[in-house]
């Protein structure tokens, strides 16, 4: 049983239940990934947009930088299977939904996951192909990866910050 004490003038709670620290590192973790493909989205931007063809140092900067995206998403996913689902599926949830909506939000990692693989499969060959015709190929997977993670993290918030906020997690 939880009791609240009063402390400085305010009722706090004697122990914070344990979604409290899930919940902000979920939203912590979601802006830090959605700043990232932010930054990368448009640097392939500008590059797309230039006259001439990208060096092979900017070619490589992109890519490192798609890797670390994928490490992060990768660590971040790694938090939500061994911390996160488990606390939530000790708790009674919204029934046969929530099983369906935890299913779909692997499916969006998978999709996200061919996307990145389409990419770094295109980079690859991008030296034997001349002009830009390679590179918006390449990029335009990118895009795609970019937009399955951004509506991965949204689908993800709104199924998961509800429960997450009201403690019934």
């Amino acid at each position: 049983m939880t009791m609240n004490v009063l402390f400085a003038g305010k009722f706090e709670k004697e122990d914070p239940k344990p979604w409290d620290g899930a919940l902000e590192q979920l939203r912590c973790e979601h802006q830090q990934l959605r700043e990232i493909i932010h930054n990368m989205e448009r640097n392939a931007r500008t590059m797309q947009h230039q006259r001439q063809t990208p060096s092979r140092v900017q070619l490589m900067a992109l890519i490192k930088e798609t890797e670390e995206l994928v490490r992060q998403l990768e660590r971040h996913s790694e938090w939500e299977a061994s911390e996160l689902f488990p606390m939530l599926t000790e708790q009674p949830v919204g029934g046969p939904e929530y099983v369906t909506s935890l299913w779909m939000l692997e499916k969006e990692h998978q999709l996200a996951d061919v996307f990145f693989a389409s990419f770094y499969k295109e980079m690859q060959v991008i030296e034997d192909c001349p002009g830009q015709a390679c590179l918006g190929q390449a990029l335009n997977h990118l895009y795609q990866a970019c937009r399955v993670v951004r509506d991965h993290l949204e689908s993800e918030e709104e199924m998961l910050l509800p429960l997450l906020a009201t403690g019934e997690g």
